[in-house]
């Protein structure tokens, strides 16, 4: 669980946090560049923001110079230099040691008195320390702007998920109507970036954009404790596969986020979203969008989750489409066609060795996995907004509006029935291309030999 037993938690949770550090030392990634040390206080600002303001007295002459040269290679558009960044230690007086890395600052210096105020804004502060006969592991993240309302459905849940001794316990509870606090705990050890896989199943059985303002990590006797600066709030409109404000779902709700807890949990990369997670995450961003950027957005993650679904390519197969290209490169030479249509049809050939979205969903619609019509739909909006031209003034009257925003709930669908089938969920789910969003069974039905679910990329 979350501790709250030390100066500044209690503080952190309601946006108040104001702790004085009795030491501060800010060391540039460029060791040839100026440190600063001195006194200074960690905070937020009134949007929740976390600072760090060092008071240091300048000992370096260089210290004013350097802080030139930082600023005469900043570059509009240009990210930060590497070198010119700086990680950042403060020791608070209540005992903690946070500390940050990669973080831009800003120095302004009093000359005539030789002082040097170092401001830094980062986007998380970490600290560590040891409780002496701990065993295994414990992880609770708390999610911000929430309304528990919202999640009443789950709150109060207490999942067990996988083995004994080897599985994860899973509890949601709500300490106050606008924060949710999930905490999972095992007897075994959690892998590295777990709580991204965490993050990624809450995201993608809530349907929404979840941001962290603290996470507290524990692996044996070390634990870590991390506070985030706090995310724009912003509107969007959550489409969860099923409604977790509703304890009827509760039971579903559970499995769908134990297998996308384990799907996800194959990507290798620490630290970084599984590429299902990610254009997820895009499809959630585009409903605070226009209707136009809604429906682009929202097709373009589903062509980017279904060429996540593998289909593999005879040797046969690519052996025919090098011929078809060789062949008719060969034959533009020959003709001496221009070469301005040299490279268009060079480009339209390329595309051969890239396996259509429609040809690598087209096993899951025979065999009942993927509705057909969503499908169509799917391809039908994506078509008219991405090829502008085909617009024409009729597509803006109220008949054709609603038409569109039909084919956007068809499209979510779509997308979540290719995501079940990934990973390997069977079970009950709104289907928002039907009217009145119905609650259905995956899959639907099942022709033939039913496929293996897939559990990695």
């Amino acid at each position: 669980m979350l501790e709250t037993n030390y100066l500044g938690w209690e503080a952190v949770r309601t946006g108040r946090l104001d702790l004085d550090c009795r030491a501060i030392e800010v060391k540039p990634n460029d060791p040839a560049q100026t440190s600063y040390s001195g006194p200074g206080r960690i905070y937020q600002d009134e949007d929740g923001k976390l600072r760090i303001k060092c008071y240091c007295v300048e000992s370096n002459p260089n210290t004013f110079s350097d802080s030139l040269h930082r600023l005469s290679r900043v570059k509009a558009g240009k990210l930060f230099e590497r070198n010119d960044l700086f990680s950042i230690s403060a020791a608070a007086f209540g005992g903690r040691a946070w500390e940050c890395k990669d973080v831009s600052i800003s120095a302004s210096h009093d000359l005539q008195v030789g002082s040097v105020i170092v401001t830094a804004r980062p986007s998380h502060l970490t600290a560590t320390w040891a409780v002496s006969g701990a065993t295994g592991s414990s992880l609770s993240l708390l999610l911000p702007d929430q309304q528990s309302h919202e999640w009443e459905g789950i709150i109060g849940a207490d999942w067990c998920i996988g083995a004994p001794y080897t599985g994860y316990r899973v509890q949601i509870s709500s300490p106050g109507e606008t924060e949710i606090v999930v905490s999972v705990s095992s007897e075994s050890c959690f892998p590295d970036g777990f709580h991204v896989r965490v993050m990624e199943a809450l995201r993608y059985v809530s349907g929404r954009v979840l941001s962290l303002s603290r996470m507290q990590r524990g692996d044996g006797e070390n634990v870590t404790a991390t506070l985030y600066s706090a995310a724009p709030v912003r509107q969007k409109r959550p489409f969860p596969p099923l409604d977790i404000r509703y304890e009827r779902n509760a039971l579903g709700v559970a499995h769908l986020f134990e297998r996308y807890l384990a799907y996800a949990s194959s990507h290798d990369v620490r630290d970084t979203w599984h590429p299902c997670s990610a254009y997820l995450s895009d499809a959630y961003e585009a409903s605070e969008s226009s209707l136009e950027a809604w429906a682009v957005g929202l097709c373009v993650a589903l062509e980017g989750v279904a060429g996540l679904v593998p289909m593999p390519q005879s040797q046969e197969t690519a052996a025919t489409i090098k011929q078809i290209q060789k062949v008719a490169r060969r034959q533009l030479k020959l003709r001496k066609v221009e070469q301005h249509l040299q490279d268009r049809v060079n480009g339209l050939l390329s595309q051969l060795s890239h396996t259509r979205v429609i040809d690598r969903l087209r096993p899951l619609i025979e065999r009942g996995y993927l509705t057909d019509t969503h499908v169509r739909t799917w391809r039908n909006l994506r078509n008219s907004r991405v090829h502008t031209a085909r617009i024409g003034p009729n597509d803006y009257s109220d008949e054709a509006i609603q038409k569109m925003i039909d084919s956007i709930y068809t499209v979510y669908s779509a997308l979540y029935q290719i995501t079940f089938f990934m990973v390997g969920y069977q079970g009950e789910y709104i289907d928002y291309g039907s009217t009145n969003f119905p609650v259905r069974k995956y899959p639907h039905s099942v022709h033939g030999a039913i496929l293996a679910p897939v559990s990695s990329v």
